[in-house]
Order: structure tokens, then sequence, then C-alpha cells
């Protein structure tokens, strides 16, 4: 089965992470799939299986044969290629967002163009309380909620719920809406939104290349 289910609706490709047994702990299938559907020149909008958890973060118990830094340093590798992936496609892309999201999930969340969650939901960085830093983590908040938000994120492990959101459903009526959004930024003019889209992301981007550069030299 594939790690990540792909389907088309009203015009939307609708991807959806398809590893509940695990959490849908994001391994390196699962995100080659999303990176491959990220080129392509549909809108997007990003799901997830199951109404617990959106995703787990990244899978740590993939590369255990490895070091542990190789290994580290793998995930953070395709986390990069992944979150660029997502800055870089010219059409909108929105997260549905059903029960936790936390790490590398989180992150993934947080750097969609608009952001749906249910009115339970949180958003979590846990990397400090395991001993991890997590600077690409805090690049993508304070992009999005600021300083404040983003240090209480990184430095005390504390999840945040519906603040950071865009928009606030019902749990069952999240996919629903984040399609609707979808649908409605899809409509607006592909070259517009493009060009304003490069230029949002520009700092983003350079300040997610400076987190990955420090995240390696930890």
């Amino acid at each position: 089965m594939s790690e990540v289910l792909a389907e088309e609706v009203d015009g939307i490709l609708v991807l959806t992470l398809n590893r509940p047994e695990k959490a849908n702990a994001m391994n390196e299938a699962m995100q080659s799939r999303l990176v491959e559907k990220l080129s392509g020149p549909k809108a997007i909008l990003i799901a997830a299986s199951g109404a617990k958890i959106f995703s787990a973060g990244a899978d740590l118990r993939e590369f255990s044969e490895l070091e542990r830094g190789v290994a580290a340093q793998k995930r953070r590798a395709l986390l990069q290629r992944t979150l660029n992936a997502m800055l870089d496609h010219p059409r909108p892309v929105v997260a549905a967002v059903q029960g936790k999201a936390l790490g590398a999930g989180a992150m993934i969340a947080l750097l969609a163009d608009e952001l749906v969650m249910a009115q339970t939901d949180e958003l979590g960085l846990p990397e400090i309380k395991h001993g991890i830093p997590t600077p690409v983590g805090y690049a993508v908040v304070v992009a999005r909620a600021g300083m404040a938000v983003a240090r209480r994120m990184v430095q005390d492990g504390e999840s945040i719920g519906v603040g950071l959101a865009d928009f606030v459903s019902e749990m069952e009526e999240v996919r629903t809406r984040a399609l609707e959004r979808a649908k409605a930024l899809a409509a607006l003019p592909a070259d517009a939104y493009r060009i304003n889209k490069q230029f949002i992301n520009a700092p983003l981007k350079a300040a997610l290349a400076a987190a990955f550069a420090a995240a390696d030299k930890a």
C-alpha cells in the first residue's frame, strides 16, 4: 500500500499521508512521494489517514542500521527536500490537520499556504524533550506565528492549538473546508499567485537553509 494516497477531487490533487499504523510517521518513501506530487501542476490538499494524528513526525526507526549522527543527517536531508518542494510549488498547498501534528508533521502543516485545523487539534515540536535541537522548526514557526510562539514551541516543547490555523472547523468538516479553500485559491490567477508565493517564501527559504546548516553542525 502506498505511503501517500493520491486522488483528484474537483481539480485539486488530494494527498493523504497513509501510514496510520505508524502514526503517519514520515519515512523516506512517504517524503519521496510527496516531493514527486509537489512537482506537478495541480493545487494540492495534504491530509492524513485517521483522525487521531496527522503525523507523529519523522520515522526515527528508519535508518536504524546507520550511526546515529548519520541517520539524523539523512532524515534532515529528506525533510529539507520536502519542505523546499512545498515552498517551490507554484500552486496553492492547503493542509487539513485532524489530530496532532508533531515534529516534521507540524512543519509540513505550518508551511502550507493555508492551514485548516479541527478545534481540538494541536501542533508541537517536542524535539527538545528528547535532547534534539530544532532550528528548522523554529524557522518554520517564526515565519507563521512570530518569535514568542516559536520560542515556546521550540524551547519549552509546548504544543499550540488552533491559534496557528488559518481556518478552524469541526473535526468531521476539516477536509471539506480545506478542499473548499484549495478550490478558492486555485481559482485565482495562476501567474499572480506564483509570483506572490515566490516573493513571500524567499525569506523563509533562506532562513530554512541557514537552519538546516546549523542543525548539521549540532
